[in-house]
Protein backbone atom coordinates (compact mmCIF):
# COMPACT_ATOMS: atom_id res chain seq x y z
CA UNK A 1 0.00 0.00 0.00
CA UNK A 2 1.16 3.85 -0.82
CA UNK A 3 2.01 6.14 1.42
CA UNK A 4 -0.46 8.61 -0.22
CA UNK A 5 -2.98 5.79 0.20
CA UNK A 6 -2.03 5.44 4.07
CA UNK A 7 -2.34 9.08 4.62
CA UNK A 8 -5.22 9.92 2.80
CA UNK A 9 -7.21 7.05 5.41
CA UNK A 10 -5.85 8.88 8.10
CA UNK A 11 -7.29 12.07 7.26
CA UNK A 12 -10.62 10.06 6.13
CA UNK A 13 -10.88 8.62 9.84
CA UNK A 14 -9.21 11.69 11.40
CA UNK A 15 -12.04 13.37 9.67
CA UNK A 16 -14.80 10.93 10.84
CA UNK A 17 -13.65 10.85 14.32
CA UNK A 18 -13.37 14.86 14.98
CA UNK A 19 -17.18 15.10 13.51
CA UNK A 20 -18.37 12.19 15.99
CA UNK A 21 -18.93 9.67 12.62
CA UNK A 22 -18.72 6.41 13.00
CA UNK A 23 -15.40 4.79 14.36
CA UNK A 24 -14.12 1.43 15.67
CA UNK A 25 -17.83 0.53 14.70
CA UNK A 26 -19.76 2.23 16.81
CA UNK A 27 -21.94 5.52 16.93
CA UNK A 28 -21.63 8.06 18.98
CA UNK A 29 -22.65 7.52 22.31
CA UNK A 30 -24.65 11.41 22.34
CA UNK A 31 -26.04 10.59 18.65
CA UNK A 32 -30.01 10.62 18.68
CA UNK A 33 -31.19 7.49 18.12
CA UNK A 34 -34.35 8.58 17.20
CA UNK A 35 -37.87 8.79 18.13
CA UNK A 36 -39.29 6.05 20.84
CA UNK A 37 -41.21 3.35 18.12
CA UNK A 38 -44.75 3.98 18.30
CA UNK A 39 -45.84 0.34 20.06
CA UNK A 40 -43.48 1.78 23.17
CA UNK A 41 -45.53 5.14 23.83
CA UNK A 42 -47.79 3.04 25.89
CA UNK A 43 -49.58 5.52 29.09
CA UNK A 44 -49.69 2.96 32.31
CA UNK A 45 -53.07 1.65 33.18
CA UNK A 46 -54.61 4.45 35.67
CA UNK A 47 -56.79 3.75 39.02
CA UNK A 48 -58.24 2.11 40.22
CA UNK A 49 -55.03 0.01 41.20
CA UNK A 50 -55.08 -3.57 42.25
CA UNK A 51 -52.34 -2.58 44.83
CA UNK A 52 -50.21 0.49 45.94
CA UNK A 53 -47.18 -1.49 44.59
CA UNK A 54 -48.69 -1.64 41.23
CA UNK A 55 -49.40 2.28 40.99
CA UNK A 56 -46.08 2.87 42.17
CA UNK A 57 -44.57 0.26 39.68
CA UNK A 58 -47.38 2.15 36.94
CA UNK A 59 -45.51 5.41 37.80
CA UNK A 60 -42.12 4.41 37.73
CA UNK A 61 -42.16 3.05 34.29
CA UNK A 62 -44.22 5.48 32.70
CA UNK A 63 -41.40 8.24 34.71
CA UNK A 64 -38.30 5.61 33.12
CA UNK A 65 -39.83 6.24 29.54
CA UNK A 66 -40.50 10.10 30.05
CA UNK A 67 -36.61 9.80 30.78
CA UNK A 68 -35.79 8.15 27.77
CA UNK A 69 -37.79 10.38 25.52
CA UNK A 70 -36.05 13.70 27.50
CA UNK A 71 -32.85 12.29 26.55
CA UNK A 72 -33.18 11.58 23.00
CA UNK A 73 -35.21 15.20 22.60
CA UNK A 74 -31.35 16.75 24.15
CA UNK A 75 -29.76 14.65 21.89
CA UNK A 76 -31.57 15.27 18.99
CA UNK A 77 -31.58 19.34 19.59
CA UNK A 78 -27.67 19.15 19.98
CA UNK A 79 -27.31 17.44 16.78
CA UNK A 80 -29.53 19.66 14.85
CA UNK A 81 -31.84 17.19 14.11
CA UNK A 82 -35.31 17.91 12.85
CA UNK A 83 -37.68 17.57 15.86
CA UNK A 84 -40.97 16.91 14.03
CA UNK A 85 -40.12 12.95 14.02
CA UNK A 86 -40.17 13.71 17.63
CA UNK A 87 -43.58 14.66 18.03
CA UNK A 88 -45.31 11.79 19.37
CA UNK A 89 -43.02 11.33 21.64
CA UNK A 90 -43.89 15.08 23.45
CA UNK A 91 -47.01 13.53 22.50
CA UNK A 92 -46.50 10.94 25.60
CA UNK A 93 -44.94 13.44 27.46
CA UNK A 94 -48.59 15.89 27.97
CA UNK A 95 -50.57 12.90 28.44
CA UNK A 96 -48.06 11.51 30.77
CA UNK A 97 -48.21 14.91 32.05
CA UNK A 98 -51.97 15.13 32.73
CA UNK A 99 -52.05 11.49 34.34
CA UNK A 100 -49.17 12.14 36.83
CA UNK A 101 -51.82 13.26 39.87
CA UNK A 102 -54.11 9.93 39.40
CA UNK A 103 -51.23 8.07 39.65
CA UNK A 104 -50.52 8.76 42.81
CA UNK A 105 -53.29 7.38 45.09
CA UNK A 106 -53.80 7.14 48.87
CA UNK A 107 -52.01 4.33 50.16
CA UNK A 108 -48.89 4.47 47.54
CA UNK A 109 -47.13 6.52 49.67
CA UNK A 110 -44.73 4.11 50.97
CA UNK A 111 -43.19 0.92 50.62
CA UNK A 112 -42.40 -0.88 47.25
CA UNK A 113 -39.26 1.34 46.65
CA UNK A 114 -41.16 4.70 46.33
CA UNK A 115 -39.22 7.97 45.87
CA UNK A 116 -42.48 9.63 46.37
CA UNK A 117 -42.17 12.39 49.15
CA UNK A 118 -45.33 12.47 51.77
CA UNK A 119 -46.05 16.14 50.58
CA UNK A 120 -47.32 14.67 47.37
CA UNK A 121 -50.42 13.69 49.46
CA UNK A 122 -49.91 16.46 52.06
CA UNK A 123 -49.36 18.74 49.83
CA UNK A 124 -51.81 17.95 47.07
CA UNK A 125 -52.59 21.56 45.87
CA UNK A 126 -48.77 22.47 45.15
CA UNK A 127 -48.56 19.09 43.83
CA UNK A 128 -51.36 19.14 41.09
CA UNK A 129 -50.28 22.92 40.37
CA UNK A 130 -47.04 21.83 39.42
CA UNK A 131 -48.18 19.23 37.17
CA UNK A 132 -50.25 21.49 35.87
CA UNK A 133 -47.65 24.02 34.97
CA UNK A 134 -45.54 20.64 33.11
CA UNK A 135 -48.94 19.96 31.07
CA UNK A 136 -48.77 23.51 30.03
CA UNK A 137 -44.47 23.45 29.14
CA UNK A 138 -44.83 19.93 27.32
CA UNK A 139 -48.34 21.48 25.41
CA UNK A 140 -45.85 24.38 23.52
CA UNK A 141 -43.33 22.18 23.52
CA UNK A 142 -45.75 19.44 21.25
CA UNK A 143 -46.41 22.25 19.42
CA UNK A 144 -43.57 23.37 18.13
CA UNK A 145 -42.41 19.74 17.37
CA UNK A 146 -45.04 19.64 15.39
CA UNK A 147 -44.56 22.87 13.41
CA UNK A 148 -40.82 21.52 13.11
CA UNK A 149 -39.43 24.73 15.11
CA UNK A 150 -35.64 23.86 15.86
CA UNK A 151 -35.15 27.28 17.45
CA UNK A 152 -38.43 27.52 19.25
CA UNK A 153 -38.66 23.72 20.33
CA UNK A 154 -34.70 23.93 21.77
CA UNK A 155 -36.01 27.00 24.12
CA UNK A 156 -39.41 25.16 25.23
CA UNK A 157 -37.31 21.89 26.02
CA UNK A 158 -35.61 23.72 28.37
CA UNK A 159 -38.68 25.30 29.55
CA UNK A 160 -40.39 21.68 29.88
CA UNK A 161 -37.62 20.60 31.51
CA UNK A 162 -37.63 23.23 34.36
CA UNK A 163 -40.93 22.31 34.79
CA UNK A 164 -40.64 18.45 34.98
CA UNK A 165 -37.82 19.20 37.71
CA UNK A 166 -39.78 21.37 39.89
CA UNK A 167 -41.60 18.85 40.73
CA UNK A 168 -39.13 16.40 41.50
CA UNK A 169 -37.12 18.72 43.80
CA UNK A 170 -40.38 19.27 45.74
CA UNK A 171 -42.43 15.49 45.52
CA UNK A 172 -39.22 13.30 44.82
CA UNK A 173 -36.35 11.74 47.21
CA UNK A 174 -33.09 12.57 46.43
CA UNK A 175 -31.11 9.77 45.87
CA UNK A 176 -27.19 9.84 48.12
Amino acid sequence: MSNRVIMAAIVVLGALAATGGLLAGGARADAPQGPVPAADLVLPAGPPFASAAEAIEARRKAYKLSGKIFKELKAAIEAGAPVKPYAADVQFLVAWSRKIPVMFPPGSDSGHDTKALPEVWTDRTHFERDAADYTEAAETLARLAEADDQAGFARQFQATGKACAACHKAFRARLN
